[in-house]
């Protein structure tokens, strides 16, 4: 784990200026609440921890879905969708504005920060929609039959409204 100060992170990982932390094989993370590790960090922290879990059990050697991956890193972190970020969330795939989960980009570093937003967002509904519906399945039971994931992905992008 690398953890730096926020220009030394931005500076040797190359991420974007809206991103605290990134997972390449290595956790990185920007020190962003002085020399404490307060609740920030610590969400930072745990969600750079669930990439580097997702990508140590991919099926097959290739990634995740980065809806997929960013949704649960969220939502494992302890990350909620406020009531404005849903009701914009809902707005926007009313009015077909939304990508359908499976064509969300994989590399999402190249976003601006409304489009990143926007997508975390949509990933974290995503997550909890997954977390609401598919409980009795279990979300590991998703992520040991990588093959459902396109059916459960088609049926999340259904009650998104996608």
């Amino acid at each position: 784990m690398i953890v730096q100060t926020r220009d030394a992170y931005l500076k040797s990982s190359g991420a974007a200026e809206w991103s605290g932390g990134q997972y390449d094989g290595r956790i990185h993370v920007a020190l962003m609440e002085g020399a404490d590790v307060g609740p920030r960090m610590r969400r930072t922290l745990t969600h750079e921890l669930v990439h580097a879990c997702l990508a140590n059990i991919a099926p097959g050697g290739r990634p995740w879905p980065a809806w997929l991956q960013e949704g649960l890193a969220q939502k494992l972190s302890g990350e909620t969708l406020s009531i404005q970020d849903r009701e914009i969330i809902h707005r926007l795939a009313e009015s077909h504005a939304l990508p359908r989960l499976e064509n969300l980009r994989q590399d999402w570093s190249l976003l601006n920060m409304e489009n990143a937003r926007v997508a975390y967002n949509l990933a974290l509904a995503a997550a909890d929609a997954l977390f609401d519906n598919y409980s009795t399945y279990g979300i590991r039971n998703v992520v040991n039959n990588p093959q459902t994931l396109g059916q459960i992905t088609a049926e999340l992008d259904k009650r998104l409204g996608l």
